[in-house]
């Protein structure tokens, strides 16, 4: 059995002990809330800490993206687009056409030569044609500036009877189209008079 006097100390003790243990858990629980309203949570840790004042809603919003920019570039029509075909006219177009046909023929090269092409009159001169083979005797025109007709031949002779400078020309037609002329210099000296023997 407890004796008389523990028990009225006892009686004393407890509800000293209780006040204490109640002042102690009223401190606990006002610590704690304390320090969970302090703690950040998890959003507010991860967002950052800048306040929104810096940052309004309008000016986010007016501020492209870097994919805005790439969609309005590629909207944007170039200067090279924006400029109005141009019709090439028909005189362009035929001498284009023109061109691009000469160029795929092969340019008729033609000699000519006389012989002797100076000495006095009457004064009989040889003329050669240097020419490809198609060019025949009826492609190889001559003149000789002297009134006289022309002649047609690869190999032709004429004969100046006066005297003077005359320009030869050789004019070579071929079945294709393709033309081509030379000019020879002729001079013809007065003739030397024989004097009479007695």
């Amino acid at each position: 059995m407890i004796p008389a006097t523990n028990r009225r100390r006892m009686r004393r003790g407890c509800p000293q002990s209780i006040g204490l243990f109640l002042i102690l858990a009223v401190g606990a629980v006002l610590v704690g809330c304390r320090m969970a309203s302090c703690a950040p949570s998890v959003e507010e840790s991860a967002a950052p800490s800048f306040p929104h004042a810096a940052f309004p809603t309008a000016k986010r919003l007016a501020v492209p993206s870097i994919a805005a920019h790439v969609m309005i570039a590629r909207a944007t029509p170039t200067r090279q687009e924006m400029r109005p075909e141009t019709e090439t006219p028909p005189a362009a177009e035929a001498s284009d056409n023109a061109a691009t046909a000469d160029a795929g023929q092969q340019k008729l090269e033609v000699e000519a030569e006389g012989d002797p092409d100076i000495g006095r009159a009457p004064l009989t001169v040889h003329f050669n044609v240097g020419a490809p083979d198609e060019a025949d005797d009826s492609a190889c025109e001559w003149s000789f500036d002297d009134g006289s007709p022309p002649t047609h031949g690869r190999a032709v002779s004429h004969t100046y009877a006066q005297s003077g400078e005359f320009m030869a020309r050789l004019t070579v037609t071929l079945s294709d189209g393709r033309a081509a002329t030379r000019d020879v210099p002729i001079q013809v000296d007065e003739s030397q008079e024989v004097p009479e023997t007695e």
